[in-house]
């Protein structure tokens, strides 16, 4: 699978770009979901196992954003982590 550099969640263009160095709240992060400007940012140098899950970590939050579904903080990591593992495991998803 190729990450795409745009994707339609529900109707709204999300851009998916790349970035060295990703911090939230002052902590160095692997990937980031901003809903305001509808960007999901990757870490440009995870290994490509890295890159998968965040990926799909970060798209599962784009989603649930979409939904308008609001869910406590822990709760969104949990779920988006836990369904980004079985997405990836599930379809075999690797990067090419």
């Amino acid at each position: 699978m190729k990450i795409p550099r745009q994707i339609i969640i529900k109707g709204e263009k999300w851009k998916i770009r790349r970035k060295t160095g990703l911090k939230h709240e002052k902590k160095v992060v692997w990937g980031l979901c901003d809903y305001d400007t509808r960007v999901i940012w990757l870490e440009r140098n995870l290994s490509p196992d890295q890159l998968m899950q965040t990926w799909l970590h970060e798209f599962n939050h784009a989603c649930i954003m979409e939904l308008h579904v609001e869910l406590e903080d822990d709760l969104n990591e949990v779920l988006s982590d836990g369904l980004a593992y079985i997405y990836a495991t599930t379809f075999k998803m690797e990067l090419k």
